[in-house]
């Protein structure tokens, strides 16, 4: 049984990780509802499996359980695609969602044009992001968003950090050929 400090404290942790790590899920699935469903099952399995680990290491567990998460989900739907491959797949997850835009940063001081070309950009980057395989927008994501080295998320990936850099580094060049010198 978990004391109130704890619960506490795993409530202020998932308050400020749920978006982005709905984000990550939603980039990788395009789906709304398996993504909403993912994010939910990480946060009960480490409730269950690891409230009792130092709050500093939640961050890494809940990100390896989440990329453990996405990757099931792809693993179950080549099988459906294989058994099933005469149904049209019914994708929920096609509105656009622009809540990642509480994640970045705050553009006061800034013209009004230069808020609306910075936005314009974080725009084409989500697009961007969305066409890339799983392994390099998680590397990218993890690297770049949520601010991992390069042996955490390979810990969190579940690969090699040989396999992280090449991820993220054709992440990282895709997004520098399509934005051009704005990538920054």
């Amino acid at each position: 049984m978990l004391k109130p400090e704890q619960l506490q404290q795993l409530e202020s942790f998932f308050s400020g990780i749920e978006k982005r790590a709905y984000q990550i899920v939603f980039f990788a699935l395009h789906n709304e509802t398996e993504s909403l469903d993912i994010v939910q099952d990480a946060m009960l399995k480490l409730i269950d499996k690891y409230a009792s680990k130092p709050q500093q290491e939640w961050a890494a567990l809940f990100h390896t359980i989440l990329q453990n998460r996405i990757m099931d989900y792809h693993r179950k739907e080549q099988i459906k695609k294989q058994f099933f491959f005469w149904r049209k797949k019914n994708n929920q997850g096609d509105s656009e969602h622009d809540e990642l835009y509480d994640q970045t940063p705050d553009v006061e001081n800034k013209t009004p044009e230069q808020s609306f070309a910075i936005e314009q950009l974080g725009t084409r980057a989500i697009k961007i992001l969305k066409t890339m395989p799983v392994r390099q927008q998680q590397a990218f994501l993890l690297r770049a968003w949520e601010g991992y080295d390069t042996g955490e998320t390979a810990d969190i990936m579940g690969c090699s950090t040989g396999s992280v850099k090449t991820h993220f580094s054709r992440a990282r060049k895709r997004l520098q050929q399509a934005l051009g010198e704005r990538y920054e």
